[in-house]
């Protein structure tokens, strides 16, 4: 089955190693809801035009620590609810997303960001990578070019390497400050950038247009997000002459709870 998700959430694949160390957490709960809708022509494959569609509801709890120059972030899953349609209700179900109550994703964000790749508590269930792009609204780049600057850019890099292959992406992000409430900044980006996907029998490229609204302590997490973006991808199949076109678009929202 020919698919595009897999370059959806290149900053969430897993990695193992340390993070560094760190105390004194502070529990904060949000709902993170996110809608993806895939369109892919595989008609070089002879199985013509494709869709699908994904609707998911993450509830989890967030623990942040500080560390000598940036923080850890532990993510604890505490329900998912998943709706797949089209072609993705081959690779969705709602058992895999009540599986993942009680897993847990670590990563380390330096400057509002996620830095290097995050540690997935349970990287074989793919719907782990649904629930841990709650990283991306959570720590979207709201770093120390927010104290004093009106408007500034963010690159945002991914290089990550798992038993699947590698994906890169990279971003620039163009962000105005829209107002300042104290230690709480409201925000919004829009940002271009490329992926690449080298997984064996199949590579992919493409480009990513996002568009972003966020308040934010600097440094993250986020208080309220959205993010909102398209994907434009070719795929190279072996064994397949022409490239496969894909188009993902993704929207995906954080609201805090009590």
């Amino acid at each position: 089955m020919v698919s595009g998700f897999l370059a959806l959430l290149a900053a969430t694949s897993m990695a193992a190693g340390p993070l560094p160390q760190a105390t004194a957490p502070a529990p904060m709960r949000y709902r993170f809801d996110v809608t993806i809708s895939q369109n892919v022509d595989a008609t070089a494959a002879g199985q013509g035009v494709q869709e699908g569609g994904l609707e998911g509801s993450v509830f989890v709890t967030l623990t942040t620590t500080d560390t000598t120059d940036g923080l850890t972030a532990h993510v604890v899953i505490d329900s998912m609810t998943l709706t797949p349609s089209g072609i993705l209700t081959a690779q969705f179900d709602q058992s895999l997303a009540d599986s993942l109550r009680g897993e847990s994703v670590d990563a380390y964000i330096k400057d509002g960001k996620v830095e290097g790749t995050p540690v997935l508590s349970a990287p074989d269930n793919r719907a782990m990578g649904v629930a841990s792009s709650v990283l991306n609204v959570l720590f979207p780049g709201i770093g120390s070019k927010a104290k004093s600057a009106d408007t500034f850019a963010d690159t945002v890099q991914s290089n990550n390497v798992s038993e699947q292959g590698t994906r890169n992406t990279q971003q620039v992000i163009a962000w105005t400050v829209d107002g300042r409430n104290g230690a709480v900044l409201s925000l919004s980006g829009s940002g271009t950038g490329t992926l690449t996907a080298d997984m064996g029998p199949q590579q992919m490229n493409g480009t990513t247009t996002t568009t972003v609204k966020a308040t934010s302590p600097i440094g993250g997490p986020s208080v309220t997000a959205s993010i909102d973006s398209d994907q434009e991808i070719t795929m190279l199949i072996q064994g397949v002459s022409d490239p496969i076109p894909i188009k993902v678009t993704t929207h995906a929202m954080l609201t805090p709870l009590p």
